[in-house]
Order: structure tokens, then C-alpha cells, then sequence
């Protein structure tokens, strides 16, 4: 670790932190790895790097130390989650939006999170330490499992350019969960080694000419001792490594399977599963490999359909490769990396009757709401709506620039009279077509903000409402429903609106204030994005975190 790069982290993580990770063997020295310069055929690896990782997961999430595979080998449509996939998409995320700060704001939303699938035993503990006040830093717990290995494909694909960083980040992003000294060295490699792949040229595949550089720029320790493993086995012609849940086994496990079928992706993850073990993770990691080296075109398309969360990578590589040269993956980018591209926020306001006991929290809630945004770089314009009986469409700003926009008030914002939602709906809508006709070129999200059910709407039903929506959500819309007192996932899928954009809420001031506070921070995410990368946000757009729930959840788990 050089002075420099000791001082940048002393400067932006406090030197409390970077001192108890160096003294515990937990910061890796600067990489001397490759740097991937930017290429026309880089965002397709990128791509590939990522949803092969979710594609190879997906193959191998059902086997899992299974005694044998039972079936043709291939996703299953709906395949779950598991926690490495989904913190992979938050790594990558961290890493783009904080830099050097990643760790930090990934233990943050770690500490809101209550649980993931198949987590293993690492994850666990560690937020439950982050539940307890652990600060960030000392969170991990010394496990030398696989856990944290999938996580630094964010590493190497985000900082492939990077290679000092690449490998300090990526071993405090293990950190993190896995406190110990191989479950870091095992991150740098992978992190490295995802780097040696986007950089392959097309016709290049002799595993020697791949490893022995990154093994040569690579400290002394596990990561570095199971590529050498997969190469010794890989040139001997023989079996791979065993495929066990450790992090040094799983790297040289997926290392030989993807380097002995390098440039035939689908055989490579299948051959993953086939040796049984730790199937999720090795195939997860193959399919990164495999993917880094061949773009995501060489994934197979119906693999890629039946495993959903691949689109989020997708969308997540897009953002990824925001500087690069390809003509197709790029767009003009205004100052703080915000995406040149617009977003017209309209926004639906209960002002009911029933609303009236948390009149001062909506108000100060959406204040906030509404300062966070106008802070944000990038365009985004505004239209507000409050609808109750007696004004069943009152618009209170109609298309303003939202840093134009007036904070609300008691005086506009008078709670009474009933719930007309459907025609409030169906009314907003109406006008945010006419105004979407114009040939300003900006994405349209709609969000309902209410804490009581329908209860008064004369002109418009449910069903009329959801064939509308879905076919304004086929035209790239996005639709958000944030409810109180009901079945907020009943209502909003009722009128077509996705699980993943609906979120449940306390009608007090502390649930008010995370409900607004969730749909900014999401809001603020979708608004950095370029248009192409905003895809995979519109069907999960507080995209797996809803503060407003988490706490919901964590009051009811409570002993009275």
C-alpha cells in the first residue's frame, strides 16, 4: 500500500477504519494488475461479466450440494435470488455512486436489510453486528467461505481501468462480511482475473497465457494460490479442483471450468454444476469468467430470458460503460455524472379526510423529498396532483422544473372529504399523456402517494385502469404505490403496478418520513442513469431496499 493511496483512504473513510483493516490483514496492498482500456466490444463483455454471473447462479442455485443433478441442466424460470447476486448488483452500485466510499455505503444498506436466501453463515452475523451498532469496519466475521467472492466481479468490471484500487476496494468490499485474510486475497483475484478477461483478445484462449500474468501481479496468499491450482490442473489435463464452500475453492473451481471451456459459456457453467459442491457460487463465478471473455451474446438468450434479474445487470453494465467508445453504449453526460436524459416526475397526493393525522408529516416529508431532488444534477421536470372528493384533480404544479418547484404547505395542502384513487388515477394519466405527446424526450414515472383505500371514484374501475397502465408500462413507464392502512401490494397490483415499485407504510410521522425518503433515494438512483441503464428500475425501482417496510417489520418482530 503505497502513501498515497493510504492517505486517499485516510481522507475519505477516516483513518480509524483503514488503520483497523490494516492491522488486522484485511487491506490489500495497490494492484499491479491489467488496466482495461476502454473498446468498441466492451460493454457487451461487461454485460456478460455480470448477467453471466446471475445466469450461472441461477443453474446452479437448485443443485446445491446435491448428491446428483436430476434433469436437464439449465435456469429454471423464477429461480430465486440469492444474497451473492444481489449484493453483486449493489457492489457494482456502491462502487459507481461512492468510489472509494463503497464499503461504507454498502454496510449502510446492509443495515436496513433484514435477511437474504441461501445467505450462509457470514452474512448473518455480520448484519446482525451492523444491526447492533458494529461500526462498518468491524462488522465482517473471520469466514473463509465463498460468500464474498461473487461480489468482487463489481470490483473488476467497475475499476477494470483501475488496477491499484481495483484490488484495495475489492478486499474491503470482503471485508465487509468476511473478515479474514484468504476471503480478501480470494476477492483481489477474482476481481483481477474478471479485469484479464474483458481484456482477452477474441482469439486468445490457452489458460497458461491468461493466469500467468495475473498470478505473477498478485501478493502471496489464497486467491493467489487457487488460480495457480486451476492452472496446474488445467495444464495436467486434469479434474478440477474440488468444489467446495471455501473461497479458495470456489475460485480455483470456477477458474478451471471456465479457462478448460473458455469460449463455450453454456458447456463452462454446466460443467460447474456437474461436479456438484458449492454449485451457486462456482457457477456464478464461471459464468463471469465466460462471460468477461465473450460478451453477453455468447450467453444463451433462453437462459438469459428465464433468469429476470439478468436484465438488471444489463442495465447495470450500461452504466458501467458509460465512458466507453462504443458509439451504441454512450451518451452526452452533464457535470456529476448525471445522465443528460430527463425524467418527469408526476406525483399523486391523497389529501383525504384520514390523511389529516399525519397532515405535518406529509408535508415535511415531501419537503424533504423535494429538497433531495433539487440537489441532484440532471433534468427532471414535475407535476403535482392532490385529489380528494371535492377536488378530485387539483393540480398544484403542472410541468415545472423541479428546482422551480414550491415546497407544500398548509395552506394548499388541507386534508378532507373522501378517496375518488381510480379516477385521480385515470384523471393524472389523461394528463400526463397529452403532455408526454410533446417532443421533449424524458422518462415518465407516476407515483401514488395514499394512506386509505378506494372508497368514492365513479368514472374509472380497476380493470379499465390496469389494461391502461400495462400498456403505458410496454411504452417505458414507470408507476409507483406507496399505501397506508391496506393491502398496499393488493391495491397497486390491481392496477397493474409491479411488487418491486409498491411499498407499505406507517401512517406516523417516522413511517411517513422513510416512505418519502425511500422513493427519493430511488428516485435520485433511477435519475442517474442513462435512459438504456433505467430498464431494469421501472419493474423493481426501490430496487430490493424499502425503508418504510424494513422498519415495519423490525417494530412487529419486537416483544410487547
Amino acid at each position: 500500500m503505497t502513501a498515497t493511496h493510504l492517505a486517499e483512504l485516510d481522507a475519505r473513510l477516516g483513518p480509524v477504519p483503514t488503520l483497523s483493516l490494516s492491522q488486522r490483514g484485511l487491506l490489500p496492498a495497490a494492484g499491479r494488475g491489467v488496466a482495461v482500456a476502454d473498446a468498441p466490444g466492451l460493454p457487451s463483455r461487461v454485460a456478460g461479466a455480470l448477467a453471466g454471473a446471475a445466469v450461472g447462479h441461477a443453474l446452479g442455485y437448485p443443485h446445491e450440494f446435491a448428491r446428483e443433478i436430476r434433469g436437464p441442466l439449465a435456469p429454471r424460470a423464477g429461480t430465486p435470488v440469492g444474497a451473492e447476486i444481489e449484493l453483486l448488483a449493489w457492489s457494482v452500485e456502491t462502487l459507481l455512486e461512492h468510489d472509494l466510499g463503497a464499503a461504507p455505503a454498502l454496510a449502510e444498506r446492509l443495515r436496513c436489510a433484514l435477511r437474504f436466501r441461501r445467505a450462509g453463515r457470514a452474512l448473518p452475523a455480520a448484519l446482525e453486528r451492523l444491526a447492533g451498532g458494529a461500526p462498518w469496519f468491524e462488522a465482517g466475521v473471520g469466514s473463509h467461505g465463498s460468500g464474498a467472492a461473487t461480489r468482487a466481479i463489481a470490483a473488476g468490471v467497475v475499476l477494470r481501468d483501475r488496477p491499484a484500487w481495483r484490488s484495495i476496494l475489492a478486499g474491503i468490499d470482503a471485508a465487509l462480511t468476511h473478515a479474514s485474510v484468504d476471503a480478501v486475497s480470494v476477492s483481489v483475484a477474482t476481481a483481477d482475473l474478471v479485469a484479464a478477461l474483458l481484456a482477452l483478445s477474441g482469439a486468445q484462449h490457452d489458460a497458461a497465457a491468461i493466469l500467468d500474468p495475473v498470478i505473477a501481479n498478485l501478493e502471496h496468499g489464497a486467491g493467489r494460490a487457487a488460480l495457480a491450482l486451476a492452472r496446474e490442473r488445467l495444464m495436467g489435463d486434469a479434474a478440477p479442483p474440488a468444489s467446495g464452500p471455501q473461497a479458495a475453492e470456489a475460485l480455483a473451481a470456477a477458474t478451471w471450468h471456465a479457462l478448460r471451456h473458455l469460449r463455450a459459456p453454456a458447456v463452462a457453467m454446466a460443467s460447474a454444476v456437474a461436479a456438484l459442491g458449492d454449485t451457486d457460487t462456482i457457477a456464478a463465478l464461471t459464468g463471469a469468467f465466460v462471460g468477461a471473455a465473450n460478451g453477453i451474446e455468447a450467453l444463451p438468450e433462453e437462459w438469459r430470458r428465464a433468469v429476470p434479474v439478468a436484465a438488471r445487470f444489463e442495465s447495470l453494465a450500461t452504466r458501467v460503460c458509460a465512458g466507453s467508445t462504443d458509439p451504441a453504449s454512450t451518451r452526452a453526460r452533464q457535470p456529476g455524472g448525471a445522465a443528460t436524459d430527463g425524467v418527469h416526475v408526476s406525483f399523486l397526493l391523497d389529501r383525504s379526510g384520514s390523511m389529516q393525522s399525519i397532515v405535518g408529516d406529509v408535508i415535511g416529508g415531501f419537503n424533504s423529498f423535494l429538497r433531495e431532488q433539487q440537489g441532484q444534477p440532471g433534468t427532471c421536470r414535475m407535476t403535482l396532483v392532490q385529489f380528494d372528493t371535492q377536488s378530485p384533480f387539483e393540480v398544484l404544479a403542472d410541468d415545472v422544473d423541479i428546482r422551480q418547484m414550491p415546497l407544500l404547505d398548509k395552506v394548499r395542502y388541507q386534508p378532507r372529504a373522501s378517496t375518488p384513487l381510480l379516477d385521480a388515477v385515470g384523471s393524472l394519466l389523461d394528463h400526463a399523456e397529452r403532455r408526454a405527446h410533446a417532443a421533449r424526450e424524458e422518462d415518465q414515472v407516476v407515483v401514488v402517494f395514499t394512506d386509505g383505500e378506494e372508497n368514492a371514484s365513479r368514472r374509472w374501475t380497476r380493470e379499465a385502469l390496469f389494461g391502461r397502465i400495462e400498456r403505458l408500462k410496454a411504452a417505458g413507464w414507470a408507476f409507483v404505490f406507496l399505501g397506508a392502512n391496506q393491502d398496499s401490494y393488493a391495491e397497486g397490483g390491481g392496477l397493474g403496478i409491479a411488487a418491486g415499485n409498491v411499498s407499505n407504510f406507517d401512517a406516523d410521522a417516522v413511517g411517513t418520513g422513510l416512505a418519502f425518503a425511500s422513493t427519493s433515494r430511488s428516485l435520485s438512483a433511477f435519475r442517474r442513469k442513462q435512459r438504456g441503464a433505467r430498464v431494469g428500475q421501472r419493474e423493481d425501482f426501490f430496487e430490493g431496499t424499502k425503508e418504510a417496510e424494513l422498519r415495519r417489520l423490525r417494530e412487529k418482530g419486537k416483544p410487547n
